[in-house]
């Protein structure tokens, strides 16, 4: 915290004089008929707290980088950061590059009907710390034109601007008896993340692509995660790279590349003979340790899990023979947690007999 320049030290916990401006402004705000008596009443956040800083160690990445995430509940501007967040979905569902889940990224795949030429290339950047590095300024303009293209503006749109500056810059927290406040971006742990992020990604993936000369032939993203098809050689996706980490100083990204197979957030994506395949992906961190057997939870609970990963898997698994290696892992995993084998291939039998189209 003391040599990041997201963060700064202040004197003493401000929570008491937040809640106070905050309750000030949604008063302001429902005299003037900006808002409901029901938001106003949802707004106004009692018995708040400063932000608690956790922390996630990425013990996958090399050098286990030390995400910094901000416990935000009890914030004075939870509620509002929430709602804030909300007014911004309907925005980045209409980005053409966004990506909902791995069930969307899935079902978008799927849909490459058309041969892979054999020079492409599978890619993926991502963004590192994102939220903390969202640029305030240039977020602002860019969350104005998304609140303005709303189908529905049950609050002006200067208003939620007002809501969204308060929010940001009051973002506080403590730790160790010392206390701080974020300077720039957002707090991974606030209610305003993904889709605030996410408005702004949009625009900054739009002044990438049509800086480059080159573009890639299918481009999609999960807020700071990207994935795409590269049919312009190596040299131009990584010039594509340099020209990405030019468009902000605040937004650094990595590249990862590969002629066969890369993976993107849960799945394995490889080109086989022109089509796109697709497999379950888990770090080598990943311990499966799924609910065991002998835990006090209703048998309806355990017996869903052996059902449930078989489903994931048939949905990721784009062919029969990948999803046989799947059940067989499933079925390892949950012996070690206890399960009994005949029971779990029972329920993966089940799955089986479910078209993946459908479930996908």
């Amino acid at each position: 915290l003391a040599n990041n320049k997201t963060y700064e030290e202040t004197k003493s916990d401000i929570t008491a004089k937040l809640e106070r401006s905050m309750k000030k402004l949604v008063e302001d705000m429902y005299k003037r008929g900006v808002i409901t008596k029901d938001l106003k009443a949802y707004s106004i956040a009692k018995d708040t707290r400063s932000g608690r800083v956790q922390g996630n160690p990425k013990i996958h990445k090399h050098n286990n980088p030390f995400r910094t995430i901000v416990n935000g509940r009890n914030h004075p501007t939870e509620k509002m950061a929430e709602f804030v967040e909300s007014e911004l979905k309907e925005h980045v569902r209409s980005l053409p590059s966004f990506i909902q889940d791995t069930t969307d990224f899935l079902s978008k795949v799927s849909n490459i009907s058309e041969l892979i030429p054999n020079n492409t290339l599978l890619f993926c950047m991502d963004v590192k710390s994102l939220y903390p590095s969202v640029p305030r300024k240039e977020a602002r303009e860019v969350v104005r034109a998304a609140l303005n293209s709303r189908s529905k503006k049950l609050v002006p749109t200067e208003d939620i601007l007002q809501m969204l500056d308060f929010i940001l810059q009051n973002n506080n927290f403590s730790f160790n008896g010392k206390h701080y406040i974020q300077k720039e971006g957002t707090a991974i742990g606030s209610r305003l993340g993904m889709n605030y992020a996410s408005t702004y990604m949009g625009e900054w993936e739009s002044q990438l692509l049509n800086a480059s000369t080159c573009k890639p032939s299918l481009y999609f993203r999960y807020v700071d995660d990207i994935w795409g098809l590269w049919t312009d050689g190596e040299e131009e996706l990584k010039r594509f790279h340099r020209l990405a980490n030019t468009i902000h100083p605040n937004i650094e990204v990595d590249l990862r590349y590969s002629e066969d197979k890369i993976e993107f957030l849960d799945v394995l994506v490889k080109i086989s003979n022109g089509k796109i395949t697709t497999d379950i992906f888990s770090k080598d961190a990943d311990k499966h340790l799924y609910l065991h057997a002998k835990s006090s939870h209703p048998n309806t609970v355990k017996k869903a899990i052996p059902y449930g990963l078989g489903v994931r898997a048939r949905r990721i698994c784009s062919d029969d023979t990948t999803f046989q290696k799947q059940k067989n892992e499933i079925t390892k995993q949950l012996e070690k947690r206890g399960y009994d084998k005949q029971r779990v291939n029972c329920e993966l039998d089940k799955v089986e007999q479910l078209n993946r189209n459908e479930i996908a």
